[in-house]
């Protein structure tokens, strides 16, 4: 498995601060952003800026310094296209990852990412694409070794961050039994694609736990796809995320949109199916997301109401 799959898999448990209490839904299902779906192949800052949004967005601290070791000077990431908004927030990042581990893991983790950093740089071609090829064979298997090194420390960094910010893990099973609609799981799947992660995602501040979403990732090389499944009473109360063209429309017997991707901004559609209430479960939609045209997705999400 690759970088870009190993940290769209750790991003998949990013999550925003999630107050006030009512738009917590919204909240939890914004993990899963633009950033996470997108395969990171643009350029170098893409892919450095993606690993670090493990690490909860707060203000920023000031400026630390710590990006310096990574980088040597702002001047020198500024020839790799990173910004000076991205070159703080970086910063940011990294102090917080200090502030996180302890003194020793730390001077690892910094290490890693030096490692992650040389051998991006050295990917990189004229178009700010990641090249695997330019490596030699020694490299490549240096580069994997980094990779299965630092992945520890993102699911170490997330675990913290779902832990400050009131979200809980659940397994499909313990999720199943906190809601009052039944799991499903698609009978089609495109082909190439397989399963990677499986999992319920619940807010537990407050008097009351809210009912926990489940999400499920599928990945096929670069691209990722993922099926959210939760509560919501009202087809248009929410969708996640933003398209530039939306159509509501009947999928067999079941309410249905489809958002269409953007042709500059984005490289994924979704589909969100509502699955109206009846005597045997609540209201609830089934959400599908990923690289994949229109018919798949019907063909997904139909697949999952048989």
């Amino acid at each position: 498995m690759n970088l870009e799959q190993h940290i769209r898999s750790a991003l998949q448990n990013e999550a925003e601060k999630l107050n006030p209490v009512p738009r917590v839904k919204q909240q939890i299902l914004r993990k899963i952003d633009n950033r996470s779906i997108k395969p990171m192949k643009k350029r170098l800052v893409a892919s450095m800026i993606a690993a670090c949004l493990l690490i909860p967005t707060a203000a920023f601290a000031g400026y630390s310094y710590l990006a310096d070791e990574i980088w040597g000077s702002r001047e020198q990431a500024e020839q790799v296209g990173m910004t000076q908004e991205e070159y703080d927030r970086f910063d940011s990042k990294l102090l917080q990852a200090q502030r996180t581990l302890g003194i020793k893991e730390f001077a690892e983790f910094m290490l890693l990412v030096k490692d992650l950093t040389y051998y991006h740089v050295k990917m990189m071609d004229r178009n700010g694409e990641f090249q695997k090829e330019k490596l030699t064979v020694d490299q490549q298997r240096s580069y994997e070794e980094v990779v299965a090194k630092i992945q520890p420390y993102f699911d170490r960094l997330n675990a913290t961050l779902m832990a400050d910010q009131g979200l809980k893990v659940l397994s499909v099973e313990e999720a199943q039994s906190k809601i009052s609609f039944t799991i499903k799981r698609p009978q089609y799947i495109p082909e190439g694609y397989v399963l990677h992660t499986e999992e319920g995602i619940q807010w537990t501040h407050g008097k009351q736990d809210t009912p926990p979403q489940i999400s499920t990732q599928y990945i096929f090389g670069d691209h990722s796809m993922f099926i959210m499944q939760y509560e919501q009473n009202d087809l248009n109360e929410y969708m996640p995320h933003s398209f530039e063209h939306k159509n509501e429309y009947m999928l067999g017997e079941f309410r249905a949109v489809y958002g269409e991707k953007s042709e500059h901004e984005q490289d994924h559609n979704g589909l969100l199916i509502h699955i109206p209430q009846n005597r045997e479960q609540v209201a609830h939609v089934i959400y599908i997301i990923g690289e994949l045209e229109k018919e798949e997705l019907e063909k997904i999400g139909l697949s999952m109401l048989e």
